[in-house]
Order: C-alpha cells, then structure tokens, then sequence
C-alpha cells in the first residue's frame, strides 16, 4: 500500500466503491471498531456515525479513523437514516 506515496491507510479502491455506493443510496457511513479480544467474541464497540454527505469529506473521516486504530478491526456500517436501519456492514481493517 506504499507504492505512489499512499499513507498505509489509503482506503482501497473496492472500500471507495462501497462507500460512495452507500452515499448515493442516501445512506449514512457508521464505523465500529475491536481489538483483538473483544473481535473474538463479537464485541464491537460504536464509532463515529458521518453525517455528512459529501464523498471527500466521509472518505478523510473514514482514513483517519482507520489511522487512529491502527491495532484495531474496524466495521464499516452503512445506515438508512430514515429507517434508523443497517444496510450494510463490512470490516474494513483487519490488524497483522
């Protein structure tokens, strides 16, 4: 992931995808995170929900929450905010 100068935290391309896919759907991005103990028994602890709408500023948001959580797996969520529902949920981050 460090070939053009990428930060090791550049989202991958098919991560891009499903995002903007999930803000085209109107859908809010959710991130959740776990370490390694809480991971094994499905304990995910709530991150941040972006509000925002605008591709650039979710896809920065989404980079630096990886970035802070580096030694953590990290869920992506997507959610319909008038059904309050789930759409979507992928691991985004996987640790060594």
């Amino acid at each position: 992931m460090h070939q053009n100068g990428q930060a090791a935290h550049s989202l991958q391309a098919d991560i891009v995808d499903v995002i903007r896919q999930q803000l085209r759907q109107g859908h809010y991005i959710g991130l959740e995170f776990a370490d390694a103990r809480r991971f094994k028994v499905g304990s995910w602890q709530s991150g941040p929900t972006i509000a925002s709408t605008h591709e650039a500023q979710v896809l920065t948001q989404v980079e630096q929450f990886l970035a802070d959580h580096p030694s953590d797996h990290v869920r992506l969520l997507g959610i319909d905010p008038k059904a309050k529902q789930r759409q979507l949920e992928r691991i985004i981050q996987k640790p060594e």
